[in-house]
């Protein structure tokens, strides 16, 4: 699930680092699929449809936290 959260990621944020690639991979993965709320379809389907916007948000609000 994570490995392909974070192929997912490198291809909506090519540019991107490693770890910020994981960062938010692992983040997503463990709030919005492990949470129980989604099933492995929807959560992927959710990915794909997210713009690059979406995800240089998610990092840029993940990195004020950590």
């Amino acid at each position: 699930m994570l490995e392909g959260c974070i192929e997912l990621i490198k291809k909506k944020l090519p540019d991107a680092e490693i770890g910020d690639v994981q960062l938010i991979a692992s983040d997503l993965t463990c709030t919005d699929y492990l949470s129980g709320t989604s099933s492995r379809e929807r959560f992927f389907k959710y990915l794909e449809q997210a713009p690059p916007s979406f995800f240089k948000a998610e990092l840029q609000k993940r990195k004020e936290v950590w």
